[in-house]
C-alpha cells in the first residue's frame, strides 16, 4: 500500500552518519510487524467510517480529488483496493515545478494501479494560472490566498465531477484538517460555517451538486495517536506520549 509510515526513530535524528547503524534482523522484524498492525488498524478505521456514515457504495461512481499528496493518494488507493468504481481528478494550477511534479506523480500512480485519471486545466477554464487570478483579486479586495484558491478549486472539482457523471466526490481531508477549519471559523466569529464539516456534505440534494465525502475524516496525520499501548514516563512512571513526560522535562530544565 501507499507508504504512510514516517521514520520517527530518535536514533536516526541529529546524529553523525557513522552512528546511524542499520537495524538488526530482530529489530527489523519487530518494526515490520508493528507497521503491518498499524496498516490493518488504519484500514479498518477507514472502512468503519465509510460504513457508519454511509459515504458510498459499490454502485457509486466516485471521483477522487487528487493533489499529489499522501492523503488523497491513500483515499484513491484504498477505494480502488476495496472494489469501488473510482477515477482520479487533478487540477493543473500552473504553480511552477510544484504543479508539474504533482501531475507526474499522480499520473504514475494511476497508471501503476490501472486507475483512470482526469485533468482540469486552469488555463483552459480561466485563461490563466491560479496565481494570476489570486494576485488580481488581492489587488482589489483583502482576501487570503487559501480563501481564493479554496473557492476556485471546489468550484472546478464540483463542475468537472458533475460532467463526469460522478455520484460522489472524495477528498483526502483528515481530522487535523477538520479541526483546523473549525478552529479558524471560531476565531473569525463564524462558527455556523462549521456545520458542513462532516464526513459527507450536502444537506440538500441538488442535481448540480456532487456530494463530497471524506473517508479520512477521523484519521490523524501522526501515528502516535492511534497507538494501542499507553506509554509511561521513564522518570516518574506517569502516563506519557513520550519516553519522558512534559512535566519531568520542565523539572529538568528548572534544575539546570
Amino acid at each position: 500500500m501507499v507508504n504512510l509510515i514516517v521514520n520517527t526513530d530518535s536514533r536516526y535524528k541529529d546524529k553523525p552518519e557513522s552512528e546511524n547503524k542499520p537495524l538488526n534482523k530482530i529489530e527489523t522484524k519487530d518494526r515490520t510487524l508493528k507497521d503491518k498492525k498499524f496498516i490493518r488498524s488504519f484500514e479498518s478505521k477507514i472502512k468503519s467510517i465509510i460504513n457508519k456514515y454511509k459515504l458510498c457504495t459499490k454502485k457509486d461512481r466516485i471521483i477522487v480529488a487528487c493533489s499529489g499528496g499522501k492523503d488523497s493518494t491513500t483515499v484513491l488507493y484504498l477505494l480502488k483496493k476495496w472494489g469501488y468504481h473510482v477515477e482520479g481528478l487533478i487540477i493543473d494550477l500552473y504553480i511552477g515545478k510544484w504543479s508539474k511534479q504533482n501531475i507526474v506523480n499522480v499520473h504514475k500512480f494511476c497508471k501503476e494501479h490501472e486507475i483512470k485519471l482526469n485533468k482540469i486545466d486552469m488555463r483552459d477554464m480561466f485563461g490563466c494560472s491560479i496565481c494570476f487570478i489570486r494576485s488580481g483579486i488581492q489587488e482589489k479586495i483583502n482576501l487570503k490566498n487559501c480563501a481564493i484558491c479554496g473557492v476556485i478549486k471546489r468550484w472546478l472539482l464540483n463542475k468537472k465531477s458533475r460532467e463526469l457523471k460522478a455520484t460522489k466526490l472524495a477528498t483526502g481531508h483528515n481530522l487535523d484538517d477538520q479541526a483546523e477549519t473549525i478552529l479558524m471559523n471560531m476565531i473569525k466569529g463564524n462558527p455556523a460555517k462549521s456545520i458542513s464539516q462532516t464526513p459527507k456534505t450536502g444537506i440538500i440534494e441538488d442535481k448540480m451538486f456532487v456530494q463530497r465525502i471524506k473517508p479520512l475524516y477521523f484519521c490523524t496525520k501522526t501515528k502516535e495517536f492511534v497507538s494501542e499501548k499507553i506509554k509511561y514516563c521513564n522518570i516518574c512512571g506517569e502516563p506519557s506520549r513520550n519516553d519522558i513526560c512534559q512535566t519531568c522535562k520542565l523539572i529538568m530544565i528548572l534544575k539546570k
